[in-house]
């Protein structure tokens, strides 16, 4: 086991509560976003939700596109995509939205977008050099701690295993 220190900086907004999702429009605003992309899967798609984000964005007059491929423990494939339309968006914000999984493939998503290689180049701790694009996380479900922690984890179908980006 690697032995560095490890420091942990908690997110520099944390907006929880009845009505927190309604701020999101003006937090992106004053992030001078112009594009996002919102991370999700298709049940919260077919549950409104999304769209009740998508209109808070639009409202800001940020142009929204949707990656709705997320599955149930996500596995390196899936994320790649993700990351892939990303790229070629050139989105100055992801939203995650939705469980545990989408929310950890929009926090990939978004490092990715800064930082050289592929997803399998940071399994492991610290690997991680630049910040992502801003993200905005929101929880559908509760017990992941995936919105407020800067790791995530994946399905690595060819190993069999789940691993972390810590």
């Amino acid at each position: 086991m690697d032995r560095k220190l490890i420091i942990h900086k908690s997110p520099n907004l944390i907006l929880a509560g009845f009505g927190a999702l309604d701020k999101m429009g003006e937090e992106a605003r004053n992030l001078e976003a112009k594009t996002a992309l919102l991370v999700t899967d298709k049940g919260i798609i077919a549950s409104g939700v999304s769209a009740k984000v998508e209109k808070m964005l639009t409202d800001q007059k940020i142009v929204v596109d949707v990656f709705d491929q997320v599955i149930p423990d996500p596995d390196i494939a899936c994320c790649e995509l993700c990351i892939e339309k990303a790229k070629a968006g050139r989105y100055d914000l992801i939203v995650g939205v939705g469980g545990g999984s989408a929310m950890d493939i929009a926090s990939v998503t978004s490092t990715l977008c800064t930082n050289p290689g592929s997803v399998n180049d940071y399994f492991g701790v610290n690997l991680l050099r630049k910040q992502g694009i801003p993200t905005f996380l929101v929880a559908t479900t509760a017990g992941t701690g995936a919105e407020v922690t800067p790791n995530a984890i994946l399905t690595d179908t060819a190993a069999k295993l789940k691993k972390g980006i810590v």
